[in-house]
Order: C-alpha cells, then sequence, then structure tokens
C-alpha cells in the first residue's frame, strides 16, 4: 500500500470517520467535521555528500464547527512534526 493511502488511513481512523478528503476539487461536497489534506512539495535533504530519500509533506486541515475539538491534539500526537 502506498504512504498516502496509508496517510488517508490513519486520519480516518483517528477522525473515527470516512470524511477525509485528499486534495478535493472547489466542486466537492464535503461532510463535516473533515479532514482536507493537500500534498506539498517534497523535501530532499543531502549531507555529507549524500541524498537522502524524499519526505513527502502534507498540509492537514481539520474542519469543524466546534473551536476546540480534540482532533487536532491527536493529530499531533499521532504525527512527527519535522
Amino acid at each position: 500500500m502506498n504512504r498516502r493511502l496509508k496517510l488517508q488511513e490513519k486520519l480516518e481512523e483517528l477522525l473515527e470517520s470516512r470524511n477525509v478528503y485528499y486534495q478535493p476539487p472547489e466542486s466537492k461536497k464535503m461532510d463535516y467535521p473533515a479532514i482536507r489534506y493537500n500534498k506539498q512539495s517534497s523535501n530532499k535533504r543531502a549531507a555529507d555528500d549524500a541524498s537522502y530519500p524524499l519526505i513527502d509533506c502534507y498540509e492537514l486541515i481539520v474542519i469543524n464547527k466546534l473551536p476546540n475539538d480534540e482532533l487536532v491534539n491527536k493529530l499531533l500526537l499521532n504525527f512527527a512534526m519535522i
């Protein structure tokens, strides 16, 4: 399974819903609460004359009617910030 699909699965698990959308078009009607995520540019790292693997970067947006949702804390605890 590719990395993006694993991320999708993990986000659905944390949200406890299938309302997780990857790069949805403007016309897409979303159900809430939801997580929308987009792929950002990949980061390539180099050091000591060697290249290291690309790191996939995603922007996550939590959409909810409640301003202080515990979902944000769940995301911060489950994903490393690089």
